[in-house]
């Protein structure tokens, strides 16, 4: 008799030590060796952030539309098959706009409790990545105070693959959601601290200081971060402090690095004061016990504002004489 393969909650929440995955923690790849292998949640991030939302296509609506009868007509067993085809042809991501409107649609036919177990089978069960964010996706339509199911939405939200997903749960029903956000932001370090931050509100000190020190902080690129962290943590109003620490110092030095890289994304192209910004830094490093360590963001200074501000440029490269950067 074959063994029955391991679903993916199952396989997180095993490796799951002192609230966190580790560092290391990827989930199991059926076609890895097939090919470059993306890290977890890589994908859909890069789907969020730099591809064209379009929406499903024609060619994949009728695959999407039987699986929505299937799972409200309760065929456990051929919804888990549709939706695994379904993932093949259009990633949950790309198309969770279009599922949850098809199924508010029939709303008036559906049983919500059918749709519910599918959803918790789904969730718990399934050993296919887009089956489970399907199921996280018709989650975010059935309220549910289930705490077991909350603590098993929780555990998914630690891998970077289903982060986003699950925080569409959080936020769509659960109380105290800002704090389960700051929660599993601090715990999720690749693409699903990204997306943390973005649905994070800086509404206590504690998640202010946080974004201000560790927000830029993950596996991916600080950029994808930069913006919010710098807007959120309060980071320009204490750069203009007359007592700033180097440590202070060292943690705005690091998102505005983030501000600075705007390959993957915009940064300091957004703020109407970005040189004034960047000028202010600057003076405030020439009062610095400045190390190796800054001597990243002031080459990165001098080649983005030479010949563009000669002013900046310049005392960039002043202070990379003093460092004997230059």
């Amino acid at each position: 008799m074959k063994k029955r393969e391991k679903s993916l909650y199952a396989y997180i929440a095993e490796h799951v030590t002192d609230g966190a995955l580790p560092e290391d923690f990827s989930l199991p790849d059926s076609n890895e060796g097939e090919g470059l292998r993306f890290a977890d949640g890589a994908i859909d991030g890069m789907f969020i952030f730099h591809m064209a939302h379009e929406g499903i296509s024609e060619e994949a609506r009728p695959l999407m539309d039987e699986a929505i009868r299937a799972m409200c007509a309760g065929e456990t067993r051929l919804t888990d098959q549709l939706f695994t085809k379904l993932g093949q042809k259009a990633r949950a991501i790309a198309i969770i706009d279009d599922f949850q409107q098809a199924i508010l649609e029939r709303k008036d036919e559906i049983d919500p409790d059918v749709l519910y177990r599918y959803a918790v089978h789904a969730v718990l069960e399934s050993t296919d990545r887009e089956c489970v964010k399907f199921g996280l996706c018709v989650l975010e339509l059935v309220t549910s105070d289930d705490e077991v199911l909350r603590d098993a939405i929780r555990t998914l939200a630690l891998s970077d693959e289903f982060t986003i997903f699950a925080l569409f749960v959080i936020r769509a029903s659960w109380e105290n959601a800002n704090e389960e956000i700051f929660r599993i932001a601090q715990k999720v370090r690749g693409w699903g601290r990204i997306h943390a931050i973005e649905r994070l509100s800086p509404a206590t000190p504690e998640i202010r200081d946080w974004l201000l020190r560790e927000g830029v902080h993950n596996k991916v690129l600080p950029a994808y971060s930069a913006d919010l962290c710098w807007g959120n943590s309060g980071a320009e109003a204490l750069l203009d402090s007359e007592d700033l620490s180097y440590e202070d110092f060292v943690c705005i030095r690091d998102i505005l690095e983030g501000l600075l890289d705007e390959g993957p994304c915009p940064g300091i192209s957004l703020f109407e004061n970005g040189e004034d910004i960047v000028r202010t830094f600057l003076q405030k490093a020439d009062a610095m016990p400045l190390t190796q360590a800054d001597a990243p963001i002031l080459d990165d200074i001098f080649t983005k504002y030479e010949g563009e501000n000669d002013e900046i440029a310049q005392m960039a490269d002043k202070l990379r004489q003093k460092m004997n950067l230059a």
